[in-house]
């Protein structure tokens, strides 16, 4: 063999060998390369795994948010209406304590009168008898008032008197001064028919203060109103001296 020969057998020994460690290189990395693509892909699936668990704990979390949200508004509703229900059991029980210190007094009144009733029989029932008696006596009198009012009303129906004043509908007003007489007049002087109707503008339990050019006389209560006159009874305390006649001229002012 020549030299050349060796030489070239000797290069491609050395290129085959050389080719083969590259080789065996190329595959080992390749290997590893395979391994750390399997290695990505393994951990990419568990992050596409553990995100889907992430969402749906979300998700779980999101509905537990609303169901807690339902749940306060329905606590809140609840509390308003208990707040309702406290204020109105303290209002009723607030009543029921007027109402038992009411009876806790109607009680004590009652055992007093018991005790002085034991005590002292005859006093008490004096007593009694004095309260009946003098609401008998008011009673009596108010209907007398108004039986002379509705006899003076009576008669002057029959006189059919004509008033002095401009006719109204209007209720008159505080201050008001008109001018009118005196059409009859009761026995005791207590009771008086005036000039003045509802067609003036009185009415029931209007206050009149009369008055003549020497100052006032009474004031007057109307308790029956017609309308071109009026009855009415003079106020205790008011007459001092007036003595009221039939046709006399009145000023009345409105109290």
């Amino acid at each position: 063999m020549s030299f050349a020969a060796i030489c070239a057998a000797v290069t491609f020994a050395l290129l085959s060998g050389f080719m083969w460690k590259t080789n065996r290189n190329l595959e080992s990395e390749l290997a590893v390369s395979r391994e750390a693509v399997q290695a990505m892909s393994d951990d990419r699936d568990k992050i596409l795994q553990s995100n889907a668990t992430l969402t749906n704990k979300i998700e779980n979390l999101v509905a537990e948010l609303d169901s807690a949200k339902v749940k306060a508004g329905a606590l809140f509703q609840e509390n308003l209406l208990a707040r309702k229900e406290i204020s109105s059991l303290t209002g009723k029980m607030e009543e029921i304590q007027i109402q038992s210190r009411i009876r806790d007094s109607e009680i004590g009144e009652l055992k007093r009168e018991l005790v002085a009733l034991k005590t002292n029989p005859h006093e008490l029932l004096e007593q009694s008898n004095s309260r009946a008696n003098m609401a008998e006596i008011d009673a009596l009198q108010d209907e007398v008032l108004q039986l002379k009012a509705d006899l003076l009303a009576y008669q002057n129906r029959l006189v059919g008197p004509v008033a002095e004043n401009i006719i109204t509908s209007h209720p008159m007003a505080k201050g008001t001064q008109m001018r009118g007489h005196i059409l009859s007049v009761s026995p005791d002087n207590s009771v008086l028919a005036i000039s003045l109707g509802s067609e003036n503008g009185a009415h029931k339990s209007m206050r009149l203060r009369m008055e003549s050019e020497s100052g006032q006389l009474a004031q007057v209560e109307i308790s029956k109103v017609e309308p071109q006159f009026s009855i009415g009874h003079i106020l205790p305390g008011s007459a001092i001296s007036f003595q009221p006649t039939k046709g006399q001229q009145i000023s009345f002012t409105v109290q």
